[in-house]
């Protein structure tokens, strides 16, 4: 096994060593002077400020001696050394382990194993929670090396930090700023390495905005310049922009042996077709649960238009409803309404007139005694008219323009013949006494009712889609009303469902249809097949009940039918086959396959590694199809880099303005390090693992990766300020990944 790991790591891999002591050339050494402000750069106190980068933080966690060989702690060195300065150099070293302290205690990630030539990554498993760092602050107690992991840019002057970040444990306060507490060092001398952060937390979340955001470039221009202005001691300095936190090994590593980052597993031809019976239930499941929202917007949409033309048929007809609710049965109440005002009208107007006898007496003294009261009748009722006509009339006068209209000789009005005609049709009806006039009122509610509904279901069945001949059709087959034992609401609820389901099926089928491409005229002739599919040679309407429960599993059916025809819907084959993700930009399915323009993060692989020991469900629904926070798309990436050209174009300003030495990491990374480079026999590249730069967390670097960076600071410095601090000379004795993450997994 040592030789297999030995053959993968190859002969650049070295054992990890202690932290080293910087050695110095003997050469002439010179300050610089700032060209803005014509100020000599004095050393004497020197100070940095950073996120993670500068604590040396690495292999996903934070150690003493990563902090110890920290680039600011190798810059110190080289400035004492050389009699420059920074003679004292705080760092916040104490509570830190070599484990290694992050959020949940894990500790430094190490190789545990391999799967085929691919090493298996695991945290070591003894590390020290950061919650449970204790301060080391306080008020006089200052620190040269400002780095706190985790820090953005736009965090450097909140007050009270420590609280919101564990690891600036060692502020001197709870209630301080990281630039406040900087500006009490009050450094002659400054670097600056931050802003990395406000790009790599979104990354990182698959650029995901609920889980993470870019921060503004004007707000880290903002937050980095105040803290520079704090600084009145402040001779001169270096500032680093941000290199291309996608071109990181925590983006570019391939999951296992034989397959590029963007791909998953190998399948064989029953694996294969699993995926993708899997992958078509999952779609299915998706079209059911977002046309069941649909469904119920456009029953809602539709019980507020039935409402409306319901409301509109009633007062049509001269009921007095000004408001609807689709539970009560409203035609029926408005009318009884109506009839029970009528009877009690007739009943005061007839009593009045005979002067004496009751109705009851009127009405049964013969068929003189029934005109009476249907004269009366109709009387009432054009006196509810004439009102409506004309409104400047009052009762009394209408009253007596009715009964002149009544007196008619030639019954120009047809009032005589009404009440004749209102006469015979109790006579029809066996209302041959008062006491049994109810069931002329029955009558009456069940006539005016049915004419109502007849109107408003014609109405709807129309606008359902339906023509006039066959709501006619429909109508003639259904006992609307049964007197007052009909519920209309439940009546409309099912010509509703009715209805709506055939429209919903159509325009749903034909929205389906031009997702994939169809033209509109096409895609409703799609449409209208397929609801004569489903009604299956039924009648026009089909029961709702019957369409409900064949319509979602019908028409998932029939739009999964449609997305097969589609150029980029995923199909697992025979083979290497890559990664499922979401992406919202293709559209209607919204995932697609991965591409080599697309990253998954190293976090996602040992998310998915961790859930096969603990959850192995979880790990395979993960893994079948990665949603947004797991993987960075084409366009995501083409939006982080847009961003980090605007920081970088902040941080160039502001090393100008105050004139500061410019660290080109962006460029020192695309030019150097990702193409590689050789220092004294060993090869360095941006390659996890056996780059010798990038640590195991494929974000940070070894301690060795953090010794180039400072060189690479030092260089910047000395090329601004004309000046000659010497560089770290003996970077191949700084630890790197070594046979120590290995020989651990064998025991």
């Amino acid at each position: 096994m040592k030789n297999i790991y030995k053959a993968f790591l190859g002969a650049s891999v070295l054992l990890a060593v202690s932290a080293c002591e910087p050695e110095v050339d003997e050469i002439e050494i010179k300050n610089g002077t700032n060209p803005v402000t014509q100020k000599e750069i004095d050393y004497s106190t020197f100070a940095a400020i950073g996120n993670s980068l500068t604590a040396g933080y690495g292999d996903g966690a934070w150690s003493k001696s990563g902090l110890e060989n920290s680039y600011p702690s190798l810059i110190a060195a080289q400035l004492k050394d050389a009699g420059l300065g920074a003679e004292v150099f705080n760092q916040a070293t104490e509570g830190l382990t070599e484990s290694g302290v992050n959020a949940d205690g894990s500790g430094k990630i190490v190789i545990k194993g391999f799967v085929g030539a691919s090493p298996v990554f695991l945290p070591i498993g003894d590390g020290k929670k950061m919650s449970d760092l204790a301060s080391i602050g306080g008020e006089g107690k200052f620190f040269h090396n400002m780095g706190v992991p985790g820090m953005k840019a736009v965090h450097l002057q909140i007050p009270g930090f420590s609280q919101a970040n564990p690891l600036f444990y060692f502020a001197s306060s709870q209630t301080t700023s990281v630039a406040a507490d900087l500006a009490k060092v009050n450094p002659s001398f400054v670097t600056v390495w931050i802003g990395n952060n406000d790009l790599l937390g979104y990354a990182t979340a698959g650029a995901d905005v609920t889980k993470d955001q870019m921060s503004e470039p004007t707000d880290i221009e903002t937050a980095i310049k105040g803290t520079l202005d704090g600084l009145t001691n402040l001779t001169g300095g270096a500032i680093a922009n941000i290199p291309d936190v996608m071109a990181m090994p925590l983006f570019n590593i391939a999951p296992s042996a034989g397959l590029a980052q963007h791909e998953s597993q190998v399948f064989d031809a029953t694996a294969a077709d699993n995926a993708n019976s899997a992958l078509k239930t999952k779609i299915k499941a998706n079209i059911k649960v977002e046309g069941a929202q649909q469904i119920a917007l456009a029953k809602t949409q539709a019980e507020a238009g039935v409402t409306a033309v319901l409301l509109a048929t009633i007062k049509g007809a001269g009921l007095p409803v000004e408001e609807l609710s689709m539970t009560d049965n409203v035609i029926l109440g408005a009318v009884t309404q109506v009839v029970n005002e009528l009877k009690a009208a007739t009943i005061a107007a007839v009593e009045a007139e005979a002067g004496g006898p009751t109705i009851d007496q009127v009405f049964d003294s013969g068929s003189n005694g029934k005109l009476t009261v249907a004269k009366t009748v109709v009387i009432v009722m054009t006196v509810s008219e004439l009102m409506e006509q004309n409104s400047s009339l009052t009762q009394e006068q209408a009253t007596a323009l009715a009964k002149e209209m009544m007196a008619s000789e030639t019954d120009e009005y047809e009032l005589q013949a009404a009440a004749q005609e209102l006469v015979n049709g109790w006579g029809a009806l066996g209302v041959n006494t008062w006491s049994n006039i109810n069931t002329w009122i029955q009558y009456t509610i069940a006539s005016e009712a049915t004419d109502a509904y007849q109107e408003f279901i014609t109405t709807v069945l129309i606008g359902g889609g339906a023509t006039a001949e066959e709501a006619e059709q429909y109508l003639a087959t259904v006992d609307i009303l049964n007197g007052e034992e009909t519920d209309w609401a439940v009546e409309v609820e099912k010509f509703l469902a009715k209805t709506l389901w055939r429209n919903v099926i159509i325009q749903a089928v034909k929205g389906a249809a031009m997702q994939v491409g169809i033209d509109a005229t096409s895609a409703e002739a799609v449409g209208n097949q397929a609801l004569a599919t489903l009604e299956k040679e039924t009648p026009y309407f089909v029961p709702a009940e019957i369409l409900e429960s064949n319509f979602e599993e019908a028409m998932a059916e029939f739009q999964f039918s449609l997305y097969q025809q589609m150029d980029n819907f995923p199909v697992f084959t025979v083979g290497n086959n890559p990664f499922l993700i979401e992406d919202e930009t293709v559209q209607p399915l919204g995932i697609r396959f991965a591409t080599e323009e697309d990253r998954i993060p190293l976090t996602t692989f040992l998310t998915i590694q961790t859930l096969q020991a603990t959850d192995p469900a979880k790990a395979t629904e993960l893994a079948s199809l990665l949603t947004d926070e797991y993987v960075v798309t084409k366009a995501e990436i083409k939006e982080i880099n847009e961003m980090r050209e605007a920081y970088n174009e902040v941080i160039k300003n502001i090393a100008d303005e105050y004139g500061l030495a410019l660290v080109d990491a962006e460029g020192i990374f695309a030019n150097k390090i990702i193409p590689g480079f050789t220092e004294s026999g060993v090869a360095y590249s941006a390659d996890f693992v056996t780059g010798n730069f990038f640590s195991l967390d494929g974000v940070h670097m070894t301690q060795r990766g953090y010794a180039i960076v400072a060189n690479e600071f030092i260089d910047a410095i000395n090329k601004k300020y004309k000046a000659s601090i010497p560089k770290v000379s003996n970077l191949n004795d700084y630890p790197t990944v070594t046979l120590d993450h290995l020989e651990s997994a064998q025991q």
